[in-house]
């Protein structure tokens, strides 16, 4: 049976709706909105300098939560992981073999009408 509940691909990650009275609000969220929270014990990549919402930097947040994603993916038994989900990760050098280029691909099936995520086989 394939594990799709989100929180068994990011440890401690949180749908947290914030208070007018603040109980729930975390930061300077606006009141009775939802947010998802993800720790960042979660995305090893990354740091809170890093993931500052103004600060920080897009490229680091995204290569942490991608490399996140796939590991919990590859960490899966092939039984539990989404039939209609495939991630993978492929990497090249460049000719000089300074630098490398990861590329993170997820294959997600959906319907052609609305693209809502097809459902997992029973």
């Amino acid at each position: 049976m394939a594990i799709i509940a989100p929180n068994s691909y990011f440890a401690g990650l949180k749908l947290v709706t914030s208070n007018s009275d603040g109980s729930a609000d975390p930061g300077d969220f606006s009141n009775s909105v939802q947010y998802i929270c993800i720790p960042l014990t979660s995305l090893p990549e990354l740091t809170a300098l890093e993931a500052h919402p103004s600060d920080g930097d897009i490229r680091k947040f995204m290569f942490a939560f991608e490399t996140a994603a796939y590991l919990a993916y590859e960490g899966k038994a092939v039984a539990d992981r989404p039939a209609r989900w495939i991630s993978s990760r492929t990497e090249g050098f460049n000719s000089g073999g300074i630098t490398l280029t990861r590329y993170f691909n997820h294959q997600i099936t959906t319907g052609i009408s609305g693209e809502e995520v097809i459902a997992e086989p029973s």
